[in-house]
């Protein structure tokens, strides 16, 4: 079936957009004349924004929505979510894919009133709210339920390819930003920061990390990090004499494109790995709690997890905060890794 005006739905995180980013080229390769838009929360947009591939990054208001709520009321918020069905129905979306599969994304699919709906392992009830559901039962292979949709609609699996594309002046801005603490030398970045506890890695790691990288690889290294993480960032680098700080000073674009230049990254479950990954540079994953994908794609591209009985818990810990699957983890583990890469 051939399709005109394509939406596809992937709200948040960073990291999964990351990996759903690959629909992009796989839709145009599939459906070469084919308006193709994006609805994401804004602070996912940002990665969006610039990519050409797309014709349309569209907001979803989710915080205004709730303070609307909060200040005004259910019918407030009600004339709120009528306009903004209206924005999408005016847009005459004849297909699209619920990336996100959850509730709130079904029924922001459903809003849409596109003709037929698709959505990828569609639980909460939004399966009800689809004409399809694709479901790709958990796979070791990374993005695995975004190439199986790609895969339903026909794409060929080489037309699978991440879509992270800066502006020219994001990658000229970046480029100033790296000369003026790099001097253009290497450098080697790290991404310590994610959401929950049970997927950080232990702080003294990192610090033992740097010490053997510094003594073994010859580049600068660098911390990145969002806005939330600058004081977490700073006690950390009060412990790495001369490592290069940017936490929080960064866009997300600026960060990939730091990502998509660096020697090599060592990174937990967070966006911020899952970039590198999807560069292709050279990286080491730390998993623990989580386990997202074990086979990259990445021919420089490792996954260090140890299969511990209790692993992976996700967000039902029973090892008391110990996080034992983290602390296994070992730094010269990691230094080891990473010398393999490359």
């Amino acid at each position: 079936m051939q399709y005109n005006n394509i939406l596809i739905v992937r709200l948040s995180a960073i990291g999964d957009i990351v990996m759903a980013s690959g629909l992009i080229s796989a839709l145009k390769t599939r459906y070469p004349e084919a308006k193709l838009s994006w609805l994401a929360e804004p602070a996912g947009a940002t990665l969006l924004q610039q990519n050409p591939l797309l014709d349309e990054v569209i907001l979803w208001p989710r915080n205004e929505w709730q303070k609307v709520r909060k200040a005004k009321g259910i019918i407030a918020l009600l004339k709120r979510v009528n306009s903004f069905k209206k924005q999408l129905a005016s847009r005459q979306f004849d297909l699209v894919i619920d990336a996100q599969g959850l509730l709130k994304s079904g029924l922001l699919a459903w809003l849409s009133g596109a003709q037929y709906k698709v959505g990828i392992n569609s639980r909460e009830g939004s399966q009800w709210l689809m004409n399809k559901v694709v479901t790709s039962p958990w796979s070791a292979d990374i993005s695995s339920e975004y190439r199986a949709a790609a895969k339903f609609f026909g794409a060929p699996e080489a037309a699978f390819q991440y879509s992270l594309i800066a502006s020219k002046e994001t990658q000229q801005h970046t480029e100033a930003l790296l000369l003026e603490h790099t001097q253009g030398q290497p450098y080697v970045v790290f991404c310590p920061f994610t959401t929950r506890a049970q997927k950080h890695w232990v702080d003294g790691h990192w610090r033992e990390l740097y010490k053997q990288v510094n003594q073994s690889i010859c580049a600068h290294i660098i911390i990145l990090g969002g806005p939330s993480d600058i004081a977490h960032s700073e006690r950390l680098a009060k412990q790495m004499p001369g490592i290069i700080n940017l936490t929080g000073k960064t866009t997300l674009l600026e960060c990939s494109e730091i990502i998509r230049g660096a020697k090599g990254v060592i990174g937990v479950d967070t966006g911020l790995t899952h970039m590198a990954m999807a560069h292709h540079t050279p990286v080491i994953a730390l998993f623990g709690s989580t386990l997202p994908y074990e086979n990259t794609f990445n021919p420089n591209g490792r996954v260090l997890s140890d299969k511990l009985a209790c692993s992976p818990c996700k967000r039902r810990p029973t090892c008391e905060a110990r996080f034992d699957c983290m602390v296994g983890l070992t730094p010269q583990r990691v230094s080891n890794a990473l010398g393999e890469v490359l």
